[in-house]
């Protein structure tokens, strides 16, 4: 549990009532809420729903996972290298589909890209926990506002500061969200290419197999 999930709950009724007001009066005229309602097209209460659902732990835990197999593609690629035991036609297809291979998983279709791919969750998982952090303080900022105070006291529909007080408090979260919204497409823009999946190509073979000889050599 992290700060998040302790003040989504007492933020749930403000929210709601924020995205009533909003829905029934309308946005103020050039509030600064208006373009981060465009951008992020949702209202409050389901834009902060949207981030609460971001858990940093399967990433985290896919690192785990992911960091053996680095050695692993390393000693496979070691193993595709090494010269077959057998001379020949079969021997020279051989050797020239395994140096592809072994180029592979050294290139980076491979141990380099897995790496990347690593370390691209592990940003992602960073991205995630500072995303929930910076969330729970622009709702920990609203709950003891003044405007939370006017939106959920006595209901009064005539009041005529409700529309202002539910923009404040829905740019002050959306604020909030449109900056890790930001700070997500920055992390696209580096990681993409690197870690994009990586087509192999079989090589063609260097030599035929039809009739070739092959002599097997016996270690002795």
């Amino acid at each position: 549990m992290d700060a998040l999930d302790i003040v989504l709950d007492p933020a749930r009724p403000l929210l709601g009532r924020v995205d009533d007001v909003l829905r029934e009066y309308g946005v103020p005229a050039e509030h600064p809420v208006r373009p981060l309602l465009r951008d992020l097209a949702a209202l409050p209460g389901a834009a902060v729903a949207a981030v609460a659902a971001l858990r940093p732990g399967p990433l985290v835990l896919a690192q785990r996972q992911l960091a053996p197999l680095v050695d692993a593609y390393d000693q496979a690629a070691r193993a595709a290298a090494a010269p077959a035991p057998w001379t020949g036609a079969a021997a020279q297809s051989y050797a020239h589909r395994a140096g592809a291979l072994s180029a592979r998983l050294h290139g980076d279709g491979g141990a380099r890209r897995l790496a990347d791919t690593i370390r691209y969750a592990e940003a992602m998982a960073t991205w995630m926990v500072t995303a929930r952090t910076e969330l729970a303080r622009a709702l920990g900022r609203v709950l003891t506002s003044a405007e939370a105070v006017r939106l959920l006291g006595a209901p009064d529909r005539a009041d005529p500061e409700l529309p202002l007080a539910a923009a404040a408090v829905g740019a002050e979260v959306l604020g909030a969200i449109a900056a890790a919204t930001d700070d997500a497409q920055r992390l696209g823009a580096t990681w993409g290419e690197r870690v994009a999946y990586a087509p192999f190509f079989r090589p063609i073979d260097a030599g035929g197999l039809v009739g070739g000889a092959v002599t097997v050599r016996h270690g002795g």
